[in-house]
C-alpha cells in the first residue's frame, strides 16, 4: 500500500514530502535517501519489489528536489538535509514501533547516509550505500572550489547548470529516457548545495577509520558521476564493511543490467541483519520474491 506524507521540521518549519510502501507483514523499514536532482518518487519500482519480501519503504524529497517547496537545487546547509533525513527517521520510528530501521543512500544520498552514521545515533541499524558522493568523478580544483564558494558568498540562493545526462544514469536505453524526461528531475546546482557536499565528502574520507555500523556499499566501475576511488578509500578503513565492485553498469546501478542483483543485495542483507537482531524471527521461505 502507498501513502503519501508531509513531515513539519523542527528546525526551521520546512514542510518534507515522502511516501511509505507498506508491506503487509513488515518485519523491517528501509529508508531511502535519493541522489541529486531526482526524487522519492523515481523509487517506486524498487520500493514495490522490496515490499513483497516484508520490508516496509520509506522515501522523501530532499530539499530543493521533487516536490519540495523552493528553488531546484538550493539548499546551504548539509544540516538542514541531516536534520531532515532525522525528522523522517523519527517518524518513520512512531508508526512503525518495535520494527527495526535501515537506511538505503543513492549517490548525494549515500553521502548524506554515510554522514548519518558517522555523526547521528537515530537508531538505523544497517546501511545500504550505492555509488556515494564523497567526490564528483571529475576532480575540481582548489581555484574552482574558491570560486564556487565565491559566488555563493555574493548569492547564497544562486546555482549553476549540472546536466546529467541519461548515458550517464544506466545503459538501458528506456531508463535513459525515463530519466531525461521526468518533469521532477533538475539539472540546476546550487552554488551553496555544491559547496555543502564538497565539504560532507571530505569531512566523510577523513573520518572513515570512524566507521563502525553495519554497511554494505557498491559502486560501479565505469560510474561517470561520483568518484569509485573514493569510495574504495573509504572502505579501505571502515569497520563492519562489505564492499561490491560492478563492471558494465553506469550511476544508478538500481535501473541498470545489475537491478535484480542489487534487488537481491538489498533484500539479503536485511534478512541477514533482522535475523541477528531479533533470532526468534524467521523469514517465510528466506527467499527473494521477485
Amino acid at each position: 500500500m502507498k501513502k503519501e506524507f508531509k513531515v513539519i521540521s523542527s528546525v526551521d518549519k520546512f514542510e518534507i514530502h515522502g511516501v511509505l510502501w507498506e508491506a503487509k507483514e513488515p518485519l523491517a523499514v528501509m529508508i531511502i535517501v535519493h541522489g541529486f536532482g531526482e526524487h522519492s518518487g523515481r523509487y517506486e519500482n524498487m520500493a514495490k519489489h522490496i515490499i513483497k519480501n516484508n520490508i516496509s519503504v520509506v522515501a522523501f524529497d530532499l530539499r530543493g528536489h521533487g516536490k519540495a517547496i523552493g528553488p531546484k537545487g538550493v539548499c546551504n546547509d548539509y544540516n538542514l538535509m541531516t536534520n531532515d533525513i532525522t525528522e523522517v527517521i523519527q517518524m518513520s520510528q512512531n508508526i512503525n514501533s518495535g520494527l527495526p530501521h535501515f537506511m538505503y543512500g543513492h549517490s548525494m544520498g549515500g553521502g548524506l547516509a554515510l554522514h548519518n552514521g558517522l555523526f547521528n545515533n537515530n537508531m538505523i541499524c544497517g546501511y545500504l550505500v550505492s555509488a556515494p558522493l564523497l567526490r564528483p568523478s571529475k576532480p575540481i580544483g582548489t581555484v574552482l572550489k574558491s570560486i564556487v564558494k565565491f559566488m555563493n558568498f555574493v548569492n547564497p540562493n544562486g546555482a549553476i547548470s549540472n546536466k546529467i545526462t541519461g548515458d550517464q544514469i544506466s545503459t538501458i536505453s528506456k531508463e535513459q529516457n525515463n530519466y531525461e524526461n521526468d518533469p521532477l528531475n533538475h539539472s540546476r546546482l546550487g552554488t551553496g548545495l555544491a559547496v555543502a557536499m564538497i565539504e560532507m565528502g571530505e569531512k566523510i574520507l577523513a573520518r572513515r577509520q570512524d566507521w563502525t555500523k553495519d554497511l554494505c556499499i557498491w559502486h560501479s566501475k565505469n560510474d561517470k558521476l561520483t568518484e569509485y576511488a573514493a569510495t574504495e578509500k573509504f572502505v579501505s578503513e571502515a569497520q563492519n564493511t562489505s564492499f561490491v565492485s560492478l563492471d558494465n553498469v553506469q550511476h544508478e546501478t538500481h535501473n541498470d543490467t545489475s537491478r535484480q542483483r542489487i534487488y537481491k543485495l538489498i533484500v539479503s542483507k536485511n534478512y541477514t541483519l533482522v535475523n541477528m537482531l531479533h533470532s526468534d524471527l524467521v523469514f517465510v521461505n528466506n527467499k527473494f520474491r521477485d
